[in-house]
């Protein structure tokens, strides 16, 4: 967790920034809301935590409660929840309960493993051993369930062929 609370923060233009500022004042206060709810109901902060306006620290919580806002909704900032289960089946049956499904990760040792946890993932985009931002220019991009309406991007007129772009 210290190398993540080193991570530097600020001026995105500054060849040292690693987390540079959120959107707008809206988004960093929302995740200041969805961290302090999340650790007034019993949630730890391993890293992070305190804004630092315009930015908001690379976060990591544990021991999130269900109930808060940050184990329920996307949260588009750089804040992660960390989660233990006991099988890599228990992660996939865990994310695949949400009711969102933008983009995941699998981070594995066993490529054909990851390949096979990936496909059993119900989000838009699954990034193997990588993180889930680095997406692919030349690939369709958009979520599942309530992450999303279709695609966009190179490919994405295949989801809307059912009529949507010829007027049906």
């Amino acid at each position: 967790m210290a190398r993540v609370a080193a991570l530097p923060t600020g001026d995105p233009s500054g060849p040292a920034t690693v987390v540079g500022p959120v959107i707008n004042e809206w988004a960093l206060a929302l995740l200041d809301r969805r961290v302090k709810e999340a650790v007034g109901l019993g949630a730890r902060v391993l890293a992070g935590g305190v804004p630092a306006p315009p930015c908001h620290p690379a976060t990591v919580l544990t021991d999130v409660p269900d109930e808060a806002e940050i184990a329920q909704g996307e949260t588009f900032g750089p804040v992660v929840v960390l989660e233990a289960v006991d099988s890599a089946e228990q992660a996939v049956a865990r994310a695949n309960g949400s009711g969102f499904g933008l983009a995941a990760s699998v981070i594995t040792c066993g490529g054909r493993r990851g390949l096979r946890l990936a496909s059993a993932l119900d989000v838009g985009i699954v990034h193997v051993n990588d993180q889930p931002v680095n997406d692919e220019p030349h690939m369709p991009f958009g979520g599942v369930k309530d992450s999303g309406w279709g695609r966009f991007g190179r490919g994405f007129a295949a989801d809307w062929s059912d009529g949507w772009l010829s007027g049906r």
